[in-house]
C-alpha cells in the first residue's frame, strides 16, 4: 500500500492515526519551521530509494478561509 504525506495532527486521529503510522505516512508539522525541509528531504529519499512503498502526494486541502477562496500552495509541487 502506499504511503502519503499528512499534516501532523493526522497522527494524533483514532484510528487513521495508527492506520497512517503503519502505512509510514510523512507527517508534516506546520508549527516547526523545519519540517517543510525535513518533509521535502524525506519525499526526495523515498523517490530514490526502492526500498520505500510508493508515495502519495495531495494538493493543500484548504481552499477557503470561509469568506472567500484562498490561494493555493503549490509546496510540494515546486521543482
Amino acid at each position: 500500500l502506499p504511503s502519503a504525506v499528512a499534516k501532523a495532527e493526522v497522527a494524533h486521529m483514532p484510528l487513521f492515526g495508527r492506520l497512517a503510522t503503519a502505512l509510514q505516512t510523512i507527517f508534516v508539522d506546520r508549527k516547526d519551521k523545519d519540517s517543510t525541509a525535513k518533509t521535502i528531504a524525506a519525499i526526495k529519499q523515498r523517490a530514490t530509494e526502492p526500498r520505500w512503498p510508493p508515495l502519495v502526494i495531495f494538493p493543500e486541502g484548504t481552499c477557503t478561509n470561509g469568506d472567500a477562496l484562498i490561494n493555493f500552495k503549490p509546496g510540494a509541487f515546486i521543482p
